[in-house]
């Protein structure tokens, strides 16, 4: 997902030249594997109503958690806490 672009799109190997704009994925394919998703409410990064756009057009089974008052940030410094750490095993 590019969340400046609001696309769920391939990664853009040129974005620094300019390329923002690649082949859109369609979520609609993904049919068969479960999927779990954190979804910060603050995130910055991935906008909340964002992923709450895109994760309800994939086919296959789906459970989503908010993470209450968290930005993007959180993933990378603090995704080992307790409570993350509960809820990734549940």
């Amino acid at each position: 997902m590019n969340g400046l672009t609001d696309r769920f799109q391939e990664f853009a190997n040129n974005w620094l030249d300019g390329e923002t704009e690649t082949d859109l994925v369609p979520m609609s394919n993904i049919k068969q594997v479960p999927m779990s998703f954190f979804v910060g409410t603050l995130d910055e990064v991935c906008p909340h109503k964002t992923a709450m756009k895109y994760i309800p057009q994939i086919q296959s089974k789906t459970n989503y958690i908010d993470v209450k008052g968290k930005t993007h940030g959180y993933f990378a410094s603090h995704a080992n806490d307790e409570w993350f750490m509960t809820n990734l095993i549940e």
